[in-house]
């Protein structure tokens, strides 16, 4: 069947105009550092006008959320949860994607993560919630796994839990100031806690996780190859391109 493109000359080129500004805020971001990464850069390296940028993007930290979801969701893509964790052992499949994103975060580093969430532009997890980390714990209560309280929301009790914990250790994360402070790792244990207080006692209950993600090779076996070296920071003080 044939396609039709309705997309007008206009609109054609505004998707371009906007593709390429995101491109040129990548290559900042991979070839200098997120110290760098400023809207006179990106428009000198994308040749465009600063009105194009604010006319797309508003402000920097929305196109640097749209960058990192962009990114984190090719990342995540090449890191799906490993057979080898079962299906019954919901605790492991749900801290799975909370330790790629800890890791993606530790690639990212702490500038560009509190510049994500500083100015609530948006939650880059958010999608992950909506399409995995919910139907997960959905299929463990459905199954019996958690355990519920008389007149409580006990799903939706541990899913906002789960939300303010994670989203407490980023921002936690963000104003330590050891760069190599362990996210992914803390993420695990303060999630890990979180779980097991709503799991019940059943015959068909993992009541231990099996296995530490972060205490094992499952770290090292992580498919980074979208992400952006990291680049020393240095003592020049103006924003312009070295």
């Amino acid at each position: 069947m044939m396609s039709i493109d309705l997309m007008t000359q206009q609109q054609k080129k505004s998707l371009e105009t906007k593709n390429k500004i995101m491109e040129a805020a990548e290559r900042v971001f991979t070839q200098y550092g997120f110290k760098y990464l400023t809207v006179r850069n990106i428009c000198a390296e994308a040749q465009v006008v600063s009105g194009s940028f604010y006319h797309f993007f508003g402000t920097k930290e929305n196109l640097v959320f749209l960058y990192g979801k962009n990114l984190f969701q090719r990342v995540q893509a090449r890191n799906p949860c490993p057979q080898s964790i079962p299906e019954n052992d919901y605790m492991n499949r749900v801290l799975w994607y909370f330790v790629v994103y800890g890791t993606f975060c530790q690639y990212m580093g702490k500038d560009f993560m509190h510049c994500v969430y500083q100015m609530e532009a948006g939650d880059i997890f958010e999608d992950t919630y909506r399409t995995v980390i919910i139907p997960i714990l959905t299929q463990a209560d459905t199954a019996g796994l958690l355990q519920h309280y008389e007149n409580i929301d006990v799903l939706g009790n541990l899913v906002k839990d789960i939300q303010i914990l994670y989203q407490g250790s980023i921002m936690w994360w963000c104003g330590h100031k050891e760069e190599n402070e362990p996210l992914a790792a803390t993420l695990e244990h303060l999630l890990l806690h979180t779980l097991s207080a709503h799991q019940t006692i059943s015959p068909n209950a993992v009541l231990k996780p099996s296995l530490m993600l972060t205490d094992t090779d499952y770290q090292a076996t992580l498919d980074m190859r979208e992400m952006p070296e990291r680049k020393e920071e240095d003592d020049q003080q103006s924003d312009a391109l070295p």
